[in-house]
């Protein structure tokens, strides 16, 4: 069952509750479980829920933080009338002690005021709302009758809060008070907590020594962490060694499904290692996308033109890139077996900017080449002025030597004006 303490002090609003789940069999309780918590944060809100787990879990799982209270209200009756209607007969119920259970214990602080909310299955859950006064104190569910006057002697007693309520708990812990003792401490600026070890006071009944959550009903329904067996029927379904037959899984609210037919879906999801054979890969259904599938691979622009694909259906597909432009035309970079090409019937731009650009090997032009100058190609005016020099030297020469002449004794070839005169000599060696 549980059980939950809360004080007001010092504009902060501290509330406990240990984790200890039970089980009553024959008017006696068995401990299930030390680790569920009954009491847990919504939003900046604490709340605190007593009496059936299965109840418990149901509205936990249809609130949220921003509910109203009309609606948690709402939430409570459904989930309380649907348990009851359906068990109704079962006399694990209707023996029980206490009969079939439930609250909803609400603590918050709004606009820097606490609020304190009560909604508990004996007044069809009618909405108690309270504004705790400095050194309220509130306790309620299991022993809050032996608890709650000894908190509050405590307390009085000037034992620091936090000690006296974990000395309170272990003073009633029995088979439906223990485990660990959470606390929560609500403050303007948000909510804080921690958590301890309920020392047991008395030797306490375990359940056939399960120390795992597990609840379940007279008709056999069992919700369990951990289920070991050699077979089991869920359903129409069938697990056994490892397989699954006859069954569709849905994880997350629709976020990974797997139905019947062998359809697989999943949202964000992660894959490690592993092939994926035959499927169509895609980065979006519509639109500016990357698609991969068993034709190739492509690119897609926002208005559904295919730009860049690289084709899987021969040699010449699955060796070429082709490119496409908005309005048509294009290229392709071809890497075929006899000559590597890139082609395009627009205009083509390498640039290299702010670098570099390096052609390794020789260069061969079918056509005309325009737009180089003389002055972007290194060394090319120097030689060309060099060239140019060396021409006119040679005309010089060849308009002023009228005759040579090779002199045997010193082996010079000497050169002659039309006058007679000698121009220069050149030794030829022996």
């Amino acid at each position: 069952m549980s059980l939950c303490l809360s004080l007001y002090h010092d504009n902060k609003f501290f509330v406990w509750a240990d984790s200890r789940l039970s089980a009553e069999i024959g008017g006696k309780s068995f401990v299930v479980s030390d680790d569920y918590d009954k009491i847990r944060q919504v939003g900046n809100r604490v709340i605190f829920m007593s009496g059936l787990a299965e109840i418990v879990e149901e509205v936990f799982d249809r609130i949220k933080p921003e509910s109203s209270y009309e609606e948690i209200q709402n939430e409570a009756r459904k989930a309380y009338d649907s348990f009851t209607v359906a068990h109704k007969d079962s006399p694990g119920y209707a023996d029980s002690k206490h009969g079939i259970e439930f609250g909803i214990y609400l603590h918050e602080i709004v606009d820097g005021a606490p609020v304190y909310v009560q909604l508990a299955y004996c007044d069809n859950f009618e909405i108690k709302k309270e504004t705790p006064s400095n050194a309220d104190v509130y306790g309620v569910a299991a022993h809050s009758d032996v608890a709650l006057p000894l908190f509050v002697r405590k307390i009085n007693s000037s034992t620091p809060v936090e000690f006296a309520a974990r000395r309170t708990f272990e003073y009633v812990a029995d088979e439906v008070v223990g485990g660990y003792l959470t606390m929560f401490i609500i403050q303007p600026e948000g909510v804080v907590s921690s958590r301890c070890a309920i020392r047991d006071r008395k030797p306490v009944r375990w359940l056939r020594d399960l120390s795992i959550p597990i609840h379940a009903d007279m008709q056999g329904n069992a919700v369990l962490n951990k289920l070991t067996a050699n077979s089991a029927n869920i359903l129409s379904s069938n697990i056994k060694d490892g397989s699954i037959v006859g069954s569709s899984i849905n994880v997350g609210n629709g976020k990974f499904t797997v139905s019947s037919a062998g359809d697989v879906y999943t949202q964000g999801g992660v894959f490690v290692g592993g092939t994926i054979t035959g499927a169509l890969l895609r980065t979006a259904a519509s639109g500016a996308r990357v698609e991969v599938d068993r034709q190739g691979w492509r690119t897609y622009d926002s208005s559904g033109r295919q730009r860049i694909y690289i084709n899987a259906n021969d040699s010449q597909g699955m060796s070429a890139i082709n490119f496409a432009g908005t309005n048509g035309g294009g290229g392709y970079v071809n890497g075929g077996d006899s000559v590597f090409s890139i082609i395009t019937t627009n205009d083509m731009l390498i640039a290299a900017l702010g670098g570099n650009l390096t052609i390794q090997g020789n260069v061969k032009f079918s056509g005309s080449v325009s737009g180089i100058g003389i002055s972007s190609i290194s060394q090319l005016q120097t030689r060309l002025n060099s060239i140019d020099t060396a021409i006119s030297d040679r005309a010089y020469i060849s308009s002023v030597v009228a005759n040579a002449a090779f002199d045997p004794s010193s082996r010079n070839l000497k050169f002659y004006n039309q006058y007679g005169s000698q121009l220069f000599a050149v030794n030829i060696p022996a």
